[in-house]
């Protein structure tokens, strides 16, 4: 995803003021994973992100998985339909497409329209 024209996964980033900065995917790390201990869901899911992508660090499909379902678990719904995104294609978790759809219809039920349409489509 870009923002103003500047891709999100770059080396630098602008921040809220506009000013660019250099990623530092290890203070993310720190931030995100205080947010998750403390409770904030969508530091679990940030958390999960920089696991699933391997920012930063080796990818670590399994760790990201585990953090997508504490996310889901406290409410984050993206995180529901990233985990049946996740449940579907085995990666980080046993292939398991019921387990799949049933985090898309969460995520569906909840007003998420991506995880409406994986669960129609079935992906």
């Amino acid at each position: 995803s870009t923002r103003k024209g500047i891709p999100c996964d770059s080396v630098k980033d602008e921040d809220a003021l506009g000013e660019v900065v250099e990623q530092d995917y290890d203070r993310a790390e720190r931030l995100y994973r205080r947010g998750c201990r403390g409770n904030i869901a969508i530091g679990c899911a940030d958390l999960g992100l920089l696991y699933e992508r391997g920012l930063g660090r080796q990818a670590d499909p399994e760790r990201a998985a585990e953090l997508y379902r504490r996310a889901c678990d406290k409410g984050y719904i993206i995180s529901c339909d990233e985990l049946g995104i996740l449940h579907e294609s085995g990666y980080g978790v046993r292939r398991n497409y019921s387990r799949a759809q049933g985090y898309f219809v969460r995520s569906c039920n909840e007003g998420l329209q991506s995880g409406c349409e994986h669960a129609i489509n079935g992906n």
